[in-house]
């Protein structure tokens, strides 16, 4: 396969970036996206090109705060999680907690990325939802083609990729990719946990694993670390 780096670039990055330039121009006079939205971003890790683990939230969150018209797609140096200057949140130190109890610590340092379901910043997923109810609402053809684009774009960085296991960091998440993503329209894939409040699991026949985790229940990192050594076992 071709560099992933540059894979990323011309297929990914590309796209989104001309999606982005349009969308702007076509909603320039939205005072409500202004409010709506954090900005984009695709990835929160470097590019590996060997990826065992990808992990995959719903959406960025406020912490982005770029601007609801900025963007920044340029790949981190480091897994954001491994960046002790921003990393100091919850989810980063419940997964750092979760791979350190499966022991698969050094593969969070050396062969995990990080990206989201949907490239786009809100405050949070009630935001989120309200963003793209108001999309529809005002801007049809702008919201059909993010939808699509949403799927399309997670795909093909995915195919990019070719992780070996994929950890779906919410139920929300776990959901899309489970719905939208990996439909099993071929059955390749098999239910090795059905979705049980804490986790839910699939396995494709190639091998790769789709793990998704509850992020509302507290500290339950013996428990996820439990179920994920068994789906990986």
């Amino acid at each position: 396969m071709e560099n992933k780096k540059k894979l990323f670039d011309e297929v990914i990055k590309k796209d989104v970036l001309e999606f982005i330039t349009r969308f702007n121009k076509e909603t320039e006079l939205d005072k409500t996206i202004d409010d709506l939205l954090y900005g984009w971003r695709i990835l929160y890790s470097d590019v590996k090109e060997q990826c065992d683990v990808l992990l995959i939230g719903i959406n960025p969150g406020s912490g982005e705060d770029l601007g609801a018209r900025n963007y920044n797609l340029k790949p981190l140096d480091t897994l954001e999680y491994l960046d002790n200057r921003i990393n100091n949140y919850e989810l980063a130190n419940l997964v750092k907690r979760i791979f350190v109890k499966v022991g698969l610590f050094e593969v969070l340092e050396n062969s995990t990325m990080k990206t989201n379901t949907k490239f786009y910043a809100t405050y949070g997923t009630d935001e989120l939802n309200e963003f793209e109810y108001y999309l529809k609402q005002k801007h049809l053809e702008l919201y059909n083609e993010l939808m699509q684009n949403n799927k399309i774009w997670i795909k093909e960085l995915i195919n990019i990729i070719q992780p070996k296991i994929i950890i779906a960091e919410g139920k929300a998440a776990f959901q899309y990719l489970d719905d939208e993503i990996f439909t099993n329209e071929n059955n390749d894939w098999t239910n090795t946990i059905t979705w049980n409040g804490v986790v839910g699991a699939w396995k494709r026949n190639d091998g790769m694993v789709l793990f998704g985790f509850s992020r509302r229940r507290g500290n339950y990192d013996n428990e996820i670390a439990e179920y994920l050594k068994q789906v990986l076992n």
